[in-house]
């Protein structure tokens, strides 16, 4: 059996992709996103695990209209056990290659600031 990208970890071997491009723009995108803080809702699928923690992360929806990859929707039931369609997800592990960029693009607006040539 392979390995499934478990335990911390997710699958990256070049090896095994195609269509293959680099992220673009991620400044901008990323100024389009907005951190919070929160507290899931009694309804969340959430609530058992966190209720009543303050907790810090991204709107889904927020994510969803700057980097669609990173947004997974589908079922889920609430705490108190009702059907919640289409929840949705950040797959906050895979963000990691939109910050790398954005880091290559600030270093780059730097250096120009820093030569003077704007």
């Amino acid at each position: 059996s392979g390995n499934s990208g478990g335990g911390g970890t997710s699958g990256s071997d070049m090896r095994y992709k195609e269509e293959i491009s680099q992220i673009t723009n991620t400044v901008d995108k990323i100024k389009n996103l907005t951190g919070i803080h929160f507290k899931w809702t009694e309804d969340s699928p959430f609530y058992e695990d966190y209720s009543g923690m303050d907790r810090i992360g991204l709107s889904a929806q927020n994510v969803q209209e700057q980097f669609p990859a990173l947004v997974t929707s589908g079922n889920a039931v609430g705490y108190d056990g009702e059907d919640i369609p289409d929840f949705h997800s950040v797959w906050y592990d895979r963000m990691a290659g939109v910050f790398v960029e954005a880091i290559k693009e600030i270093d780059y607006r730097l250096r120009v600031v820093e030569s003077g040539i704007l």
